[in-house]
């Protein structure tokens, strides 16, 4: 828990267990507790009124802030008269939810794949080139190697197909590809 008086005990339940919730998806616990805060606030907040209900460092807002600026989870609003910058979160889960595939996608998925791809490369090239067949030990991983990259493009090509239903919020076409999915 965080320990700071200025947040309702449910606030502050609920910005430490997304906090928590984050090292699961690989996201920084700050990062996720950050967004966790404007999410449950009515209002945008600047970085000062984040690091104090936070209890975090400059540097360290002012890092993971930029990270969901990024990501596409917050945005920054500026409030007359001043020049202070305020950050709001993206409350639409639908919109949350296809803003967080498409950054795992793009950071976790495309390397992990491009990375089997050019390791396949390395074993072909390490055994003589394309048309020498491999040896008997590097046949079993490469074979391995070529179902987990498969896996990955698959389930690429599935979240790719579930986004728009995401982003449309049409959760009657998203239950049919359920359904669909179910039937198999």
């Amino acid at each position: 828990m965080i320990g700071n008086p200025e947040l309702s005990p449910a606030r502050e339940r609920f910005i430490s267990t997304w906090g928590e919730m984050s090292s699961s998806w690989g996201i920084s616990k700050t990062m996720s507790q950050i967004y966790a805060l404007l999410f449950a606030s009515a209002d945008a907040m600047d970085t000062d009124t984040i690091m104090n209900k936070l209890q975090i460092s400059r540097g360290n807002a002012n890092m993971n802030l930029r990270e969901l600026l990024e990501w596409g989870l917050i945005r920054k609003e500026m409030h007359p008269p001043g020049r202070k910058e305020y950050f709001a979160a993206v409350k639409d889960v639908w919109l949350l939810t296809s803003l967080i595939l498409v950054e795992r996608q793009k950071r976790e998925l495309k390397p992990v794949t491009d990375a089997i791809e050019e390791i396949l490369a390395q074993l072909k090239a390490d055994a003589g080139g394309e048309n020498v067949p491999l040896p008997e030990e590097e046949k079993e991983f490469a074979n391995h190697l070529m179902q987990l990259r498969d896996f990955l493009i698959l389930f690429n090509e599935f979240t790719a197909r579930a986004l728009p239903y995401l982003k449309e919020k049409n959760i009657r076409r998203l239950d049919k590809l359920l359904q669909a999915l179910n039937a198999l």
